[in-house]
């Protein structure tokens, strides 16, 4: 399950599937810390839970693979740091989104199925699901072909077609919530906990909060920046457009070495000029590129007005056996493990094969509906 922040390398992503149980170890867990809560040592019995592996932690907490002790069962559990829910207003929002994420069921949506306290501490269980984040996936292998990346995307919008029509607005989509499993299927993470960013003092983590102003500098919409309430669905389809830039790039819009700085972000997020998709990876369809474009607008009112009009403009950049241009070499750093060879390249050019890798195997699906 991947958190808000890159896990340890030496722990795997996941958030379902099964796995051996460590030895029970019944300890007295010391509360965790106020910035993460990752003291808890494999083995600690939390509540109904033993708690296996740390999986990742940032803003948002720390994630353990868990088993259920009476089910048996393996989950994901994130243990949400204090200072989230220290204000009464705070715990009541994140109580009111948990139960409106815990009534959606949908195969894009990493399901939640607990949430509660014990001795203080707040937690939410979620099915555990094995696979790796688009983050880590396209730093790892390079820029996915036009068609997964558009498949990727269109997935991730049906999750949030779903949610919003039930009130949620993610808040902090960006490739780190968008996770691969083993299927190639994209699973949405994070659901609601945005929510808990609202009224908190400046804490230093991977996610931004100036005032009320919460979320991933990378792929933030500029109305967010001015304040989180003010974000709606469409701030979340800006989040994607940022989001499909970097799949097809391998870096967010506005990552470069002049904006450095959160306030630098703001205002190129604001105020800036849209970078140029097809500058950048000139092999992508001008199709692709307008869409882009309409969902990285300045104005919320430029842009696709519901995910569920992006999932239907999406599609024709899905469908398999479509053709592509050739990609150059020399320009990106492909896996050509995972990504479809063009048909355009001789064969003499595959690389050779070498031994499998897990992630490989991931981006090898080619993410079907």
């Amino acid at each position: 399950m991947s958190s808000t922040s890159q896990p340890p390398e030496s722990a795997p992503t996941a958030s379902g599937g099964g796995a051996e149980s460590t030895p029970a170890k019944v300890v007295a867990a010391e509360k965790p810390t106020e910035k993460a809560g990752a003291e808890f040592a494999p083995g600690t019995i939390f509540g109904s839970y033993q708690l296996e592996q740390l999986l990742g932690e940032g803003g948002m907490g720390a994630v353990y693979k868990a088993v259920h002790l009476k089910l048996k069962k393996v989950m994901a559990l994130k243990i949400l740091p204090a200072y989230r829910l220290k204000h009464p207003e705070a715990l009541a929002r994140f109580e009111r989104e948990m139960q409106a994420v815990g009534r959606l069921s949908h195969p894009h949506i990493v399901q939640a199925f607990d949430a509660g306290e014990i001795d203080g501490t707040h937690y939410l269980a979620m099915e555990y699901v094995e696979g790796s984040d688009l983050s880590q996936l396209v730093r790892k292998k390079g820029p996915l072909s036009v068609n997964s990346a558009c498949r990727a995307v269109r997935q991730a919008a049906k999750a949030l077609a779903a949610a919003h029509k039930t009130g949620l607005v993610h808040r902090d989509i960006k490739p780190a919530n968008l996770l691969a499993d083993r299927k190639g299927q994209i699973r949405v993470l994070d659901l609601g906990l945005a929510s808990l960013g609202d009224d908190e003092d400046e804490h230093p983590n991977d996610l931004t909060e100036i005032g009320s102003c919460f979320g991933t500098p990378d792929y933030m919409a500029p109305e967010q920046w001015d304040d989180t309430h003010s974000a709606d669905a469409r701030s979340d389809l800006y989040a994607l457009g940022c989001t499909l830039y970097f799949l097809l790039v391998g870096h967010a819009p506005y990552e470069t070495k002049d904006l450095r700085s959160t306030l630098k972000k703001l205002s190129a997020h604001a105020c800036g000029e849209i970078p140029d998709l097809k500058a950048a990876r000139d092999s992508v369809p001008d199709g692709v590129v307008a869409i882009y474009n309409r969902l990285m607008a300045k104005n919320p009112a430029e842009r696709f007005q519901s995910a569920a009009a992006l999932v239907e403009a999406l599609e024709p950049f899905t469908r398999k056996g479509g053709s592509e241009p050739s990609i150059s070499r020399e320009s990106f750093t492909l896996s050509y493990e995972s990504l479809p060879v063009a048909e355009s390249e001789p064969p003499s050019q595959k690389p050779a094969e070498s031994p499998r890798d897990p992630q490989a195997d991931i981006l090898g699906q080619i993410f079907a509906d």
